[in-house]
């Protein structure tokens, strides 16, 4: 796991500051950095060394003939299996799963390459003799990738903070959609980021810039779910034994590790799943947080789950108060808006795990893949209820959204969205948005277009053919899972040098949840139906049975909020913009 950065057309006297850029990668790879460079691009490479502890491994990475050059951020889980078909016609001078990339592209180029690929990835291949530069980011969009387009200069990096201060001279112009668009989403959606020229790269697709061609820019998808289910008219036995055994494969395929290996473990079914299929001649370790309410916590569950498997438990209480403190951290974690109040307690987590092990497994990915959220189940009950026929009646409904009783307050905001005709508004309401008519004001400042479409980003996956609760999941795999879930993965694990791995995201099991019809995801009637299904025997039923609390954390933010009826996503706004303009960057 590291940083990539690298830029395309530079000048010698731009080296130093294009190696300080890269050197504020350095909290995602500690362990080497490496350069290359030619007249025309700049590599480089902070390495957080997990597979090939050797200098064979370090990067940027040159093929034999010195005509491939690569920089990788991630792991490739079947790199094994790739490399015993490549050494038909190539010899390895490595250990390490990333040369796979280098002859992989030799053999197969960019885009079979990438769709044989399993694991999670930003990488940057640099053809020579093509003249040409690949960018490319996984399936999912575990790991992220940034790039900027400026002057007809490319950049990329794994993270914003590089190219911020590439042009922190004022060639950076603020993007206002974007913030708007973090009122509704309570982060900034991909290809967005706070500025108008730069970009992140979309997850399953891969660009090639044309060196030769003035740098002409070209965008690829590679990959894409099968959104038709194929039931094949398997029984409910027959799909717990597949889900097993594409469960216990996607673990054992993400063990591969030359340093310490550790779990977090929470009370819940997922990394309970995972705990399962654990070996017990590997010395893994799991991690656990605690909070001060137990509506939050799951510490003692947790421990259960650990004791049943035989596993080291260590687990670390979490102070409300704790993250007060770290709330201008929050702002160099992530460079632009994305407020989340469990960032903080798994920042926490990291920090303390990471002093034990160097790579952890987590259950990122089963509620989206596997109807876990309870939004699924109250967004179908509520749509059986709606009458948009009535949406004339908004305006009136909206006067009383300020008034001075919370209990009217939550009354009317109810009845607007049951008048609500536009399902994509009512589902951002319903993950914690801003309502329309509360964003309007923010519209106005911003200068927004009155023919602005807020759901855009919901709108661009929503695949109106399928049952409500499956179209919910997969603008949740597209949306919530990348954009939030581990986005706070990767950036707040790499911010303490920890690889976070994510069974549950593996091609297979991607596959395998896409393939399902909702009357096997919610197997009688429950969420995570099939799941419960195939865990009942291998876990304790009070596992099974388990309500979900989810891992968030109970906040105080009233010191930073000038007004009440903020959402905690609003606050986090305010505050990033207040210490930005302190810093002299006017927003």
């Amino acid at each position: 796991m590291c940083g990539i950065f690298g830029k395309l057309t530079f000048h010698n006297e731009e080296k130093k500051r294009l190696v300080s850029a890269l050197k504020l990668l350095k909290h995602r790879g500690p362990d080497q950095h490496g350069v290359f460079s030619d007249e025309k691009v700049f590599m480089g490479h902070q390495r957080l060394s997990i597979i090939d502890l050797s200098e064979k491994g370090k990067q940027p990475m040159l093929s034999k003939d010195k005509d491939i050059i690569i920089t990788v951020n991630g792991e490739i889980y079947n790199y094994q299996d790739l490399k015993n078909e490549l050494k038909q016609d190539f010899t390895f001078s490595s250990e390490s799963d990333s040369e796979v990339i280098i002859y992989g592209y030799k053999k197969w180029g960019i885009k079979s390459l990438l769709k044989r690929l399993d694991g999670m990835f930003a990488l940057a291949i640099y053809d020579q003799k093509k003249g040409k530069v690949f960018l490319a980011r996984d399936r999912v969009g575990v790991k992220p990738l940034y790039f900027s387009k400026i002057n007809n200069d490319y950049c990329w990096s794994s993270e914003l903070k590089s190219i911020q201060y590439l042009y922190k001279d004022g060639a950076l112009e603020i993007d206002y959609t974007s913030l708007y668009d973090y009122l509704t989403y309570r982060y900034i959606p991909t290809p967005k980021t706070i500025y108008k020229n730069i970009y992140k790269l979309l997850p399953a697709h891969y660009m090639e810039i044309d060196i030769e061609k003035d740098n002409k820019q070209s965008l690829f998808q590679y990959w894409s779910p099968n959104y038709k289910t194929n039931y094949n008219s398997k029984n409910i036995d027959e799909l717990t034994k597949e889900f097993n055994h594409v469960l216990k494969d996607s673990v054992s395929s993400q063990l591969i590790s030359d340093v310490p290996l550790g779990l977090f473990l929470s009370g819940g079914l997922d990394s309970a799943s995972i705990a399962h299929y654990l070996p017990s001649d590997l010395p893994i370790k799991t991690f656990t947080m605690a909070f001060e309410t137990k509506r939050h916590d799951e510490s003692k569950e947790a421990k259960e789950i650990a004791k049943n498997f035989s596993l080291y438990n260590e687990t670390f209480l979490f102070k409300s108060k704790e993250a007060n403190s770290m709330f201008k951290d929050h702002i160099d974690w992530f460079d632009e808006p994305a407020f989340n109040s469990s960032n903080f307690p798994f920042y926490q987590l990291s920090k303390n795990a990471v002093e034990q092990c160097k790579v952890v497994l987590c259950g990122d990915g089963g509620d989206e893949l596997f109807g876990g959220y309870k939004w699924y189940k109250i967004m179908e009950k509520f749509d059986k209820i709606r009458l948009p026929q009535f949406h004339f009646l908004r305006s009136f409904f909206q006067l009383f959204f300020n008034f001075p009783v919370k209990k009217i307050q939550f009354l009317f905001k109810g009845l607007d969205l049951a008048v609500c005709p536009d399902m994509m508004e009512i589902y951002s309401v319903f993950l914690g948005g801003m309502n329309s008519k509360v964003k309007s004001r923010y519209r106005k400042k911003w200068n927004i277009p009155s023919s602005y479409d807020d759901y855009w980003f919901f709108r661009k996956y929503d695949r109106p053919e399928l049952s409500l609760k499956k179209r919910l999941q997969t603008i949740d795999f597209h949306t919530f899972l990348p954009e939030a879930c581990l986005t706070k993965t990767d950036r707040l694990s790499m911010r303490n040098a920890l690889e976070c791995r994510v069974p549950f995201l593996s091609n297979a099991m991607i596959d395998f949840a896409f393939s399902l019809p909702d009357e096997i995801i919610y197997f009688n009637n429950q969420s995570k139906g099939i799941l419960k299904e195939s865990m009942k025997d291998k876990l304790p039923k009070k596992i099974i049975k388990m309500k979900k609390k989810g891992f968030s954390a109970p906040l105080n933010l009233n010191s930073f909020s000038k007004n009440k009826n903020e959402k905690e996503h609003e606050t986090y706004l305010n505050f990033y913009i207040e210490q930005k303009e302190k810093n002299g960057q006017k927003i």
